[in-house]
């Protein structure tokens, strides 16, 4: 939907060039952005929490865990 179109537009202003947008919300979204601004188009995946329900739903020996945000979203080591 829109919101994806503006993720594109708001990430292609701020950093330019060509470049992949991911979205983690209820669906996860990926999308393409060319160097010029054109948006290629992407993918919707489900998001973070129904996939993980997903597989401890169907993965008999992965127990129940809590999906709890990081502290910071990009590692360092």
């Amino acid at each position: 939907g829109a919101d994806r179109i503006v993720d594109a537009v708001g990430a292609h202003f701020i950093y330019g060039g060509s470049l992949i947008v991911v979205d983690f919300g209820s669906a996860t979204t990926f999308n393409a952005v060319t160097a010029d601004g054109t948006f290629l188009g992407g993918a919707i995946c489900a998001g973070v929490k129904t996939a993980s329900e997903s597989l401890v739903n169907t993965a008999a020996k992965l127990p129940r865990f809590e999906l709890i945000p990081p502290k910071d979203a990009i590692a360092r080591s």
